[in-house]
């Protein structure tokens, strides 16, 4: 008889080992419940963003195709459709994304729609500990840490290193919605930025019409008048390149032409003479800091051949680019009008930039194209540099280096290790810090390899410069060799070398 009690309190130690072994991959799916539901779900709320209120539109299937609409004075919207991500903001111009800005695209939603549970799902599960599993698309790529509640083994909160540093999410007030569990209450806090996403209600079909690939461009508000000709006044100073665009019809002043702004910029001084609508306000990152900007609206901006009526613009005071070089400025020429036209830059025309509608171009002959993906709203590369090492580099024709080095990536390589460095200053939006200067041995830029190039290493511990998500940014130091023509809406820059 104690032989067999003896037998079945080993059988029972093992059985509660075989069931405290359960992943919690496995628990948490059983929570969802919507393995087995075959059909398109489409959730319906509001989403706080930009410090405003914007209705939400969530739709997703169960073979793991997503797209998310928020729609108010500052449109965003995003979307999977198992070939590629991508994302569209206010400007209409939509681009798939890459990088980062894919897997935490991807990350973000089948978190919080539950479908990470799926092995079927593109979510890997690295690892498990305690009520925390770490989970990411590949093994190299940016991962993320969700944590579960003990009882009822859905997601409390998840937590990643974005382009602005550590961010947060949490998620609550779970209800049961057409067959699965649906947090109703989501925050989201990326440094003082909070967004908060309100599910009010949820509608099921099992044959769902809903389009999943990137939508087209959106044309309102946007005009290009061929007969004005396709060229534009540039300015170069300090390496720079200075466009003066007619505001309302009048000339306020240059604008930089920027393609390492991700938004529209025009002084907050002049958005107050023009009477500018605030549509949000945010935290946004510079350089090497962050700067609390409203968002306004309501102007007609026609630079050359080409307006747009219907863009947002991020506020900034403009003084100090003024006072320090000596013009006047109103702004800067970012993403919404840049991705509107076909730029053709050629350093041999100092004076002037060719402007083309998309989808047109003065293509040289003994020119190719090069895709740039984009991060964020601002295009890139991959480059080479001493070390043989790689890396992920931003092309910013509002910087005039030849290339910062991201503070990471410096630190990583100990790229300042036996050089001889110079002490200067980086500065933009969010202020100045220091920064060093020096020689490495060699970096790839396309087809072409600068020897001996001169460099900043970046040493914040804040801003653009310190993320992690890319290596450096490229300026017009190199930019400048090249006669560059920027087909955004291609995803693609061809760059012919200047010949000495």
């Amino acid at each position: 008889m104690r032989r067999t009690i003896a037998l079945l309190a080993v059988c029972l130690a093992g059985l509660a080992s075989a069931q405290t072994s359960v992943p919690k991959r496995a628990k948490a799916l059983e929570a969802w419940g919507g393995d087995k539901i075959l059909g398109e779900w489409t959730l319906r709320g509001t989403e706080l963003v930009h410090g405003r209120i914007h209705p939400l539109t969530i739709t997703f299937d169960s073979v793991f195709r997503f797209r998310e609409d928020a729609t108010g004075p500052m449109p965003e919207s995003e979307g999977y459709d198992l070939e590629a991500s991508w994302t569209m903001n206010g400007s209409g111009v939509p681009h798939a994304t890459s990088y980062s800005d894919h897997d935490f695209s991807l990350i973000n939603f089948y978190v919080m729609s539950g479908q990470w549970t799926s092995e079927q799902s593109p979510i890997k599960v690295l690892s498990e500990k305690d009520d925390t599993c770490e989970i990411a698309l590949s093994e190299e790529g940016p991962k993320a840490l969700v944590t579960l509640d003990g009882t009822t083994n859905l997601p409390t909160s998840m937590h990643y290193t974005g382009s602005g540093g550590t961010e947060t999410w949490t998620y609550a007030n779970y209800q049961k919605m057409d067959g699965i569990q649906v947090p109703t209450l989501i925050d989201h806090m990326a440094g003082k930025n909070h967004q908060q996403i309100k599910i009010r209600g949820s509608k099921f079909a099992k044959n769902g019409k809903a389009s999943y690939a990137m939508p087209p461009i959106d044309n309102t508000g946007y005009k290009f008048n061929s007969a004005t000709g396709n060229t534009i006044e540039v300015k170069r100073v300090f390496g720079y390149l200075f466009v003066k665009p007619l505001i309302n019809g009048k000339d306020e002043g240059w604008f930089f032409l920027d393609t390492g702004a991700e938004v529209m910029v025009i002084d907050t001084t002049l958005a107050k003479q023009l009477k500018m609508k605030t549509v949000g306000n945010e935290e946004v990152s510079g350089v090497v800091g962050s700067v609390n900007s409203d968002f306004v609206q309501g102007i007609d901006f026609r630079l050359g051949p080409a307006s747009i009526k219907n863009a947002s613009y991020m506020t900034l005071d403009m003084a100090p680019f003024s006072k320090a070089l000596g013009m006047k400025f109103a702004g800067i020429c970012g993403y919404d009008w840049i991705s509107r036209v076909i730029l053709d830059i050629d350093p041999t025309k100092p004076t002037t930039i060719g402007v083309y509608p998309g989808g047109t171009t003065p293509m040289p002959d003994d020119t190719s194209w090069t895709t740039v993906p984009f991060l964020g709203f601002i295009p890139c590369m991959t480059c080479q540099f001493e070390g043989d090492h790689e890396g992920l580099f931003t092309l910013d024709t509002g910087s005039g280096s030849t290339v910062d080095f991201f503070t990471p990536t410096v630190n990583k390589y100990d790229m300042m290790k036996d050089k001889h460095l110079s002490t200067g200053k980086t500065g933009g939006a969010g202020g100045s810090t220091e920064s060093k200067g020096g020689s490495i041995d060699w970096f790839q830029f396309g087809p072409k390899r600068f020897v001996k190039p001169r460099v900043i290493f970046q040493i914040t511990g804040e801003g653009e410069f310190a993320s992690t998500l890319s290596a450096g940014n490229i300026g017009m130091g190199f930019l400048s060799k090249f006669r560059m023509i920027l087909d955004y809406q291609n995803s693609r820059i061809a760059f012919t070398e200047i010949s000495k």
